[in-house]
């Protein structure tokens, strides 16, 4: 098993369970204990775990905050099915699509599932996008990056600046993700800073896409984002529970199933 994929596999049983074990990840993902620890290390520096004797413990701290996780930790969390969710998306891109992608760590594998024959302005409030951008290479993509605050915990631009500048745009098509959608439709999401201009490019766009793996639902953030529409689509992946997503189709939107 790789480095990314242990350490995805860490974050993600440390969520579920709230504390590990050096010897049962051992064994659980076939590495030594030594392998395990620098893992924990690595992650407790990140800021997601607190390592105790014999293993680590959840970082109850960085849960309460009102702050996202780091870029980081966030993309190694679901690698897998936020990856098949974009190649998904990537699909309903059409040539000549305007977009607004935000910053969620979702939505940051986008770029690279676009066929490169497709020519596209992609607007964003995120540094990590135009990284992406950047290694995609594609003189088709052409990307716009709203000016103003700079939050280095997860490679945002935030603030009066951006919101004004948003305001001159108007996509046909927005990419983005949350914290949570509640069952009655309403959307949440974990950052206060940045729920200003999710919120005008949502008014903005004529079609919402909303990329979420299955944890998602049944989760709310701290602030109320959005709620679930004709105007809206979403996107998950084949562990979402069907049961939940009936309600929201009664809502009028449109749930795809990213297999």
């Amino acid at each position: 098993m790789s480095n990314f994929r242990r350490k995805e596999s860490i974050i993600n049983l440390i969520e579920r369970d709230k504390e590990v074990s050096v010897n049962e990840l051992s064994e659980l993902l076939g590495a030594s204990k030594e392998t395990i620890r620098r893992d924990l290390a690595d992650l407790e520096q990140k800021g997601f775990l607190v390592r105790v004797h014999g293993g680590a413990v959840y970082n109850r701290e960085a849960d309460s905050s009102l702050d996202e996780y780091p870029m980081l930790i966030r993309g190694i969390q679901r690698h897998g099915e936020k990856n098949q969710i974009c190649a998904y998306a990537a699909a309903l891109i059409e040539d000549g699509d305007t977009i607004f992608i935000d910053n969620s760590s979702t939505v940051v594998y986008l770029l690279k599932y676009i066929p490169e024959s497709i020519r596209l302005t992609v607007i964003t409030n995120s540094v990590q996008i135009l990284l992406e951008a950047a290694r995609v290479k594609s003189s088709n993509i052409q990307c716009f990056c709203l000016g103003g605050s700079f939050k280095a915990a997860n490679l945002s631009i935030y603030g009066g600046t951006a919101l004004k500048e948003a305001e001159e745009y108007y996509p046909n098509k927005m990419f983005l993700s949350c914290a949570g959608i509640r069952g009655d439709g309403l959307v949440t999401d974990s950052s206060m800073q940045e729920a200003e201009i999710k919120r005008l490019m949502l008014d903005n766009s004529s079609k919402v896409y909303y990329l979420v793996d299955h944890t998602k639902f049944h989760t709310i953030g701290q602030v109320r984002l959005d709620h679930i529409s004709v105007n809206r689509t979403i996107i998950t992946d084949d562990n979402a529970d069907r049961a939940f997503l009936e309600p929201i189709r009664k809502l009028g939107a449109e749930v795809l199933i990213a297999r």
